[in-house]
């Protein structure tokens, strides 16, 4: 079996816990890794959440990455993560949770995960006004063959912004989902 994959079970190919690297070192992070989940795509395998990589780490930075899976491809959880011209793939809420995060030049590619059911790049967990969690998506792009929501709320606060990005057609009309909390956008 390849590095980084995993088939037998639905846990992370990478799971990233603990404190970052300081701010002295230079160019921090992980550069060029590809963590891919292919859990739900084994036939006869119940469908559940197999995230590429757990984020549980303040300071963690990410280079040249690729995090690629269909549901939660990267679990983005709790405090601050940079991620620079890196590769996520998925289908259904595959960037998610409550990190802090600041996503610069990165490609989303949407694939679908049925035909005709729109997925969700995003699924932020912001649980109240104070909470300082959100997503950040600067200068990326974002293409596909699926169809996908750029994101649902995944707790009432949920905060994602996405600047100067580019967006092909596989962008749903409506582009956010409230989904469980209408009426408190």
């Amino acid at each position: 079996m390849e590095p980084g994959v995993s088939r037998a079970t639905p846990h992370p190919g990478v799971d990233l816990r603990g404190a970052g690297v300081s701010r002295a070192t230079p160019h921090p992070g992980v550069t060029s890794m590809v963590p891919e989940s292919t859990y739900n795509l084994d036939p006869g395998k119940p469908f559940t959440w197999p995230p590429a990589a757990r984020i549980n780490a303040d300071k963690a930075s990410f280079y040249r990455c690729g995090f690629v899976s269909v549901q939660g491809t990267l679990t983005d959880s709790e405090d601050r993560h940079y991620f620079e011209n890196c590769y996520i793939e998925g289908a259904l809420d595959f960037i998610w949770d409550n990190g802090r995060s600041i996503y610069h030049e990165c490609k989303i590619n949407v694939t679908a995960i049925s035909e005709g059911v729109p997925g969700y790049i995003t699924a932020q967990a912001r649980d109240s006004t104070a909470d300082n969690s959100g997503f950040m998506f600067k200068h990326g792009l974002i293409f596909g063959t699926g169809s996908a929501y750029l994101g649902r709320a995944y707790r009432p606060y949920a905060k994602v912004l996405f600047h100067r990005t580019k967006m092909s057609d596989v962008i749903v009309a409506q582009g956010w989902s409230a989904w469980d909390y209408v009426g408190r956008e």
